[in-house]
């Protein structure tokens, strides 16, 4: 090696050392740089994965409550014994800053709405999904009314309203009148559509949350019926099936267990139980095969629900899953 080549050198031995010391240090990797370290031929990495075809089926979620991001995953094929387990991909909100709640995806994958706090407010936002770069656009407040929290949205079948929690009440878009379309003097939340939108389901707490019932409102006859509960356990997370079944979590009051039961023509019945914590059903709206949720181990973790099988397979491991939603996207229209 000759004295020029040794200067060639150094400068990479130092950078190298550099590089170490970064990587021995902690330094906290940003989700961006993280995410192309477990998906890096993905397109928002600036790899060449090949575009899909036909139709396709995705699983997005947030992973921590106010301080979490939302995550994106294709889903493997769910005719297998053992799909595998999922490596999500972490959705770039751009030019949107605040913390996060829970999400919805309209029926043809092309829109999100979630709710956030910005400015300490809690508000619903929409924006433009584009599932193959992980990416939501054009973000924008639907409901943004100062000092009137609104969460919980949720799509119709037809992807035409949008149901939400305002202020411990629900509220519908478009507006109607009334609005709030359902109001007591209890925090009502949770609300979901019934497939032919003749029906929406909530939770409805009165004290504490041990006092979490399910309410279905009837919106052509104004009438309100209460689910059946089982044993004085609370009842919460209400989605409705494609046939119109009623799927919610049941927490045993003795035990301390969640899971998931099934309310339809009046009667209740066990639907599955998984897990120790069986919670946040969420029914595939054009596949009325699956259903997602989350069960507990030693942290939430996605399940999916297969009717014709009744039996479950568990997509993620070791990484917290809330509010986990199944859509599809057709490509080549």
């Amino acid at each position: 090696m000759n004295q020029y080549s040794s200067w060639l050198v150094l400068p990479v031995q130092i950078a190298a050392f550099c590089l170490f010391i970064v990587s021995w240090s902690g330094v906290p990797v940003t989700a961006e740089a993280a995410n192309c370290q477990r998906n890096p031929t993905h397109r928002s990495c600036g790899g060449e994965e090949p575009p899909p075809q036909g139709e396709v089926s995705y699983v997005l979620y947030l992973d921590r409550y106010v301080v979490g991001d939302f995550f994106l995953a294709q889903l493997p094929d769910m005719l297998l014994d053992d799909p595998g387990i999922l490596s999500p991909t972490v959705v770039k909100l751009n030019g949107f800053r605040g913390k996060l709640g829970n999400p919805d995806v309209s029926p043809d994958g092309k829109e999100i709405a979630f709710a956030a706090i910005v400015r300490n407010d809690w508000n619903i936002y929409t924006g433009e999904l584009d599932v193959s770069k992980a990416e939501v656009t054009n973000i924008k407040p639907i409901a943004d009314r100062r000092g009137v929290r609104e969460e919980d949205p949720r799509y119709s079948w037809d992807g035409q309203q949008l149901v939400f929690k305002c202020d411990g009440n629900i509220c519908l878009l478009p507006e109607i009148v009334p609005n709030p379309l359902i109001s007591s003097g209890c925090e009502l939340w949770g609300p979901a559509f019934h497939p032919a939108a003749t029906q929406i389901s909530y939770t409805a707490r009165c004290n504490a949350p041990e006092s979490d019932r399910i309410f279905v409102y009837d919106l052509a006859t104004g009438q309100t019926v209460a689910v059946p509960n089982l044993d004085g356990g609370p009842d919460r997370f209400s989605h409705f099936m494609g046939d119109g079944r009623l799927i919610y979590s049941h927490l045993d009051p003795e035990t301390g267990t969640a899971s998931l039961w099934s309310y339809i023509g009046g009667l209740i019945s066990p639907f599955h139980d998984r897990t120790n914590s069986d919670d946040d059903p969420y029914a595939d709206k054009r596949d009325w095969e699956y259903l997602a949720f989350v069960g507990y181990h030693s942290g939430y973790d996605l399940f999916i629900y297969r009717e014709s099988r009744s039996d479950s397979v568990q997509l993620t491991q070791d990484i917290p899953v809330l509010g986990p939603i199944i859509f599809h996207v057709q490509y080549g229209e």
